[in-house]
């Protein structure tokens, strides 16, 4: 049922409140990395991360967005942008 909601989220410059509370409940309030040993699980600490970077011509679109704990989120960031790019990035509003 939630995965419906996700379908009438407009896509906007800014990741509005309504689109975290319904990605949060989507994730069940828990990080959504998974790796080799299961899902990550953490429920504090929560962002909403870009699948693909906004750098790289991703959006804002709930189909583009997930949430990650802060380590997880980082990780991803260091591994997509380098840690140079990552230093220039100014975080923005995404904590939940």
């Amino acid at each position: 049922p939630i995965i419906l909601i996700l379908n009438f989220l407009k896509e906007n410059k800014t990741i509005t409140p309504k689109t975290k509370t319904v990605l949060k409940l989507q994730a069940q309030h828990q990080c959504q990395h998974i790796s080799s040993s299961g899902r990550c699980g953490e429920t504090q600490y929560l962002e909403v991360d870009h699948i693909k970077a906004r750098s790289l011509g991703g959006s804002n679109h709930p189909s583009n967005l997930r949430i990650y704990c802060r380590e997880h989120n980082q990780k991803a960031g260091m591994n997509l942008l380098g840690g140079h790019k990552l230093a220039q990035h100014k975080p923005g509003p995404n904590i939940i």
